[in-house]
């Protein structure tokens, strides 16, 4: 059956996309602004000072006001800018991952203003980022206006009734996107993750699955011969493997493809190795790397680039020649001082 949409339906949803681009261009705003208070002289470097469990709350309220204005502006973006261009999958996203959380983002706000207050000498930089925070909750409720009209729309009632698998990306493609935004963030904030460690960045990317992702995730589990960094699961059936690491050169980089492979069941066929660069020249690294999976004597194809930074590969099993998974390398880049 052919979708015929009304021209007053068509006419809905221009006007709201329009409403959306604005809604995005003020979270991509507010991305700067975390960013600067986060960074800057005006008293947020000061609070080392502070007792160890306000520091956690500061730190902690920090990444996520300005996790919330990073992922909405890209869930807003990749729908107006036509990257993910159905209108069920964009509302159904952005209300499974934003819009439900209302009361906790009053919560965490009450609670560090709380904290701040009660200090001998407030801490300026909180006082904005709490005032920044209150601001992303009015324009989530814009958000929330315009996705509930959008429910109400044709194409939305009509798109609900059809597949998923006609209609919106497939889960490993969600899975490799969250994961992608996830890696443009650590990327925007170096200053914040580049001293995180291999499990606190993959804790990161765990949490933002769980956030956008359904199924069960989970890090450092068991899976056939070995603990997986992250894996998701759909009832018994797994249906994502990633594993991250540092970059260390090619013996280790070629060893991590090996150290995944063996994780594999036959089932197994969707995986991602997560690369975190240290090193300055980042276009270096991304040429050795697509280089080195070429000599790998398991490759068969590549299978093109999801970006500049995100290459797809097809590989062989270990010990079945006949079966093969698609594995994704995704690299991010955090500078090392030294």
């Amino acid at each position: 059956m052919v979708f015929m949409p009304s021209s007053a339906n068509n006419e809905t949803i221009a006007i709201l996309t329009v409403k959306l681009k604005y809604l995005r261009d003020e979270f991509e705003h507010y991305i700067s602004d975390w960013k600067y208070w986060g960074g800057s002289s005006e008293g947020f470097s000061d609070i080392t000072t502070l007792p160890e469990e306000v520091q956690r709350e500061f730190k902690g309220f920090y990444r996520e006001g300005s996790e919330i204005a990073y992922y909405v502006f890209q869930t807003i973006r990749d729908f107006t800018w036509g990257e993910q261009h159905y209108v069920k999958y964009f509302v159904d996203t952005i209300n499974e991952s934003w819009l439900s959380n209302f009361e906790t983002y009053y919560i965490s706000v009450n609670k560090v203003n709380l904290i701040n207050n009660n200090l001998t000498y407030p801490v300026y930089a909180v006082k904005k980022m709490a005032w920044m925070y209150e601001c992303q909750i009015e324009l989530l409720y814009k958000v929330k206006n315009i996705v509930d009209i959008l429910k109400d729309t044709d194409t939305y009632k009509w798109e609900s009734g059809h597949s998923q698998q006609n209609l919106a990306i497939s889960d490993y493609d969600k899975i490799l996107r969250t994961i992608h935004t996830t890696g443009q963030m650590f990327q925007k904030s170096p200053n914040t993750y580049k001293k995180f460690g291999e499990e606190e960045l993959r804790d990161v990317i765990v949490n933002n699955l769980q956030s956008n992702v359904s199924g069960s995730i989970t890090g450092e589990s068991f899976n056939n011969q070995g603990k997986t960094d992250i894996l998701v699961r759909e009832g018994v059936k797994n249906i994502f493997i990633g594993e991250c690491k540092f970059w260390n050169g090619k013996e280790a980089y070629l060893s991590a493809i090996a150290q995944l492979n063996k994780y594999l069941t036959w089932e197994d066929s969707k995986v991602a190795i997560i690369l975190f660069v240290r090193n300055k020249d980042f276009s270096e690294v991304l040429n050795k790397v697509y280089q080195y999976t070429e000599e790998h004597n398991l490759y068969v194809r590549d299978t093109g680039e999801s970006d500049k930074n995100w290459y797809n590969f097809e590989f062989k099993k270990e010990g079945d020649s006949k079966l093969t998974v698609n594995i994704a390398v995704m690299l991010y880049h955090l500078p090392s001082n030294k």
